[in-house]
């Protein structure tokens, strides 16, 4: 499952971007995606389902608090911005393994399960999140990244 937004229609601001000194263009462009990433981030914690009470093996807001973006430049100019759920490294699993000798699905602090919450399972219904999430802000998190470019490019003439 992968959303995009594509803002066509900007050839101005595009033009001007192309004035603008590369360096200083590859910063504005993700000052403004890490904006748009952060509403966006804000609209998915807010759907996350949380737990009604901790149990042994999963705490309260495991999901919610793993919710993870990260943007990059890539060498061909193109930014991308990822929004995920981050699961536990394997070193914390290994950890938590050797020192409970429990299997790692049994670690309260691992939002491995977040797949099957936006999904579901053959026992359990999907909850989704992260797409409603991204259908209902994508015009909105379009809006904030062109208006952050705006603020930029202004700032720089």
């Amino acid at each position: 499952m992968m959303g995009e937004i594509k803002i066509s229609g900007l050839s101005e601001l595009a033009q001007r971007m192309q004035d603008i000194a590369r360096k200083t263009r590859n910063q504005s462009a993700r000052k403004a995606m890490n904006a748009g990433a952060s509403a966006l981030k804000e609209e998915i914690k807010h759907r996350v389902p949380i737990l009604k009470e901790t149990v042994p093996h999963r705490r309260k807001g495991t999901i919610k608090r793993n919710i993870r973006s990260k943007t990059k430049v890539q060498r061909n100019g193109q930014v991308k911005t990822r929004i995920w759920v981050k699961s536990l490294s394997g070193k914390k699993v290994s950890a938590f393994k050797q020192v409970t000798g429990k299997s790692a699905a049994l670690n309260p602090n691992d939002p491995f399960y977040w797949w099957f919450v936006e999904f579901g399972t053959a026992k359990m219904p999907a909850q989704p999140f992260m797409r409603p999430s991204f259908e209902a802000k994508k015009e909105a998190t379009a809006k904030v990244i062109v208006q952050t470019l705006k603020e930029d490019i202004e700032k720089v003439r």
